[in-house]
């Protein structure tokens, strides 16, 4: 529901005032829900730079893409190229963990790859003017995809 919903946000604001906002009453509720449960929040010092790494490939780079791209693109379109990243993340373990690339694991990816292509070319009119909202939700995809493998690599 949040895609058409942000869309519409769009409107009234500008894409990362949309994100930020949004973001900035989750981490108030975030903390206000460990302060209420007695959870600490602390993070050791030697993890800072991960975590910042990771923040900002899986929340800041794919907020921002996400976001940016549906300037060009629909509310159902960006959604479809926007969950990509599953099946980009199964393609980056391959290399960057050294996971096996079964003959199943590529008969998988192919499956979800054609069936993205299948709905693009059936319901969706991506044209030379939604281009660049496509590539820029494709790289949030694939930055988040890579925070994905990062985090897996090195929690």
């Amino acid at each position: 529901m949040n895609w058409p919903i942000l869309k519409s946000l769009l409107v009234e604001l500008p894409p990362l005032s949309a994100r930020g906002w949004a973001g900035a009453a989750a981490m108030a509720g975030l903390l206000l829900a460990a302060a209420a449960s007695g959870e600490r929040i602390g993070v050791p010092p030697e993890a800072w730079p991960r975590l910042l790494l990771y923040a900002g490939l899986n929340v800041t780079a794919w907020m921002g893409c996400a976001t940016i791209g549906l300037m060009w693109v629909g509310a159902g379109e960006g959604a479809i190229v926007a969950y990509t990243m599953p099946a980009i993340a199964a393609a980056l373990a391959w290399p960057m963990l050294g996971e096996r690339f079964t003959p199943t694991r590529a008969l998988a990816l192919a499956l979800a790859m054609g069936g993205v292509i299948v709905l693009l070319a059936a319901d969706v009119e991506l044209g030379a003017a939604k281009l660049p909202g496509g590539l820029v939700i494709l790289l949030g995809a694939v930055l988040f995809a890579l925070g994905t493998i990062l985090t897996k690599k090195a929690p």
